[in-house]
């Protein structure tokens, strides 16, 4: 298309598709409006080059690899070349804030996809926090890791502060936790949840979307019952990841 074109956008989403473009010659910026806005601008009909593009690892494996982990005491895991795009949403600093002891050894720089080796030191330590800021949560799939992390803290956490599309799921994402036998509460911008610090229950089917997917396989791999999980579009990433780390994830 001739000229310039530009999306606004009213919170800065996964920006993975200007990231890629960028390394094959595209021109297109991205800038914050006075409002808040993030504005991307793409210059068409830019003659496009071949390019070598490192991908990384699928983010929402990773965080339900870390989550499924920080379920249970014991040995650590290491994840190499995972995806850790701020835009993709904010899940490793906030399960930090949660207690989880990860370290990043960063893969890539520039404009390269950001990516990293992400280890989670042994011995692993049951997430204990009160209230944490949630802002930085972007999607409703780090919303339900980090509310499922939240199921081993002995006094329960509070995710506030929600920005508004992961707060539109909560409710949803509340009722199906409550289903797994997890106490879960959703506000206008807050989500509770209370698991005691012990294994939830389980034994539910739950029906979610893929983003919430991985984070209920995770918890499936610590609840005392199974968990089935019944969602279109999740892919075999998630699950194929989980049981390299020892879970029994079968698909159907």
């Amino acid at each position: 298309t001739a000229g310039r074109t530009t999306v606004v956008e009213e919170v800065p989403t996964a920006d993975h598709t200007e990231r890629l473009l960028r390394q094959f010659g595209a021109a297109i910026t991205a800038r914050h409006q006075p409002d808040g806005a993030w504005a991307v601008s793409v210059d068409g009909q830019r003659e496009l080059r071949p390019a070598r593009v490192a991908v990384p690892g699928d983010a929402a494996a990773a965080g339900a690899a870390l989550v499924a982990a920080l379920l249970r005491p014991g040995p650590g895991i290491a994840l190499a070349g995972a995806g850790t795009n701020e835009h993709r949403g904010g899940l490793i600093p906030l399960l930090r804030d949660m207690g989880a002891e990860l370290s990043l050894q960063a893969a890539t720089a520039g404009e390269d996809e950001p990516m990293a080796d992400i280890t989670l030191r042994a011995p692993v330590q049951p997430i204990d926090a009160g209230e944490v800021a949630a802002g930085r949560l972007v999607d409703a799939g780090d919303l339900a890791l980090a509310a499922v992390a939240a199921t081993v803290a002995p006094g329960g956490v509070v995710l506030r502060g929600l920005s508004p599309t992961p707060a539109r799921q909560a409710p949803a994402l509340a009722a199906a936790l409550r289903a797994c036998g997890v106490a879960a509460e959703a506000g206008a911008d807050f989500l509770g949840v209370t698991g005691g610090g012990q294994p939830v229950q389980g034994g539910a089917t739950v029906a979610v979307d893929a983003e919430m997917a991985p984070a209920f396989l995770a918890l499936g791999t610590a609840a005392a019952q199974p968990i089935t999980v019944r969602c279109d579009g999740l892919g075999l990433a998630v699950p194929q990841l989980l049981n390299a780390l020892g879970a029994a994830v079968t698909t159907g």
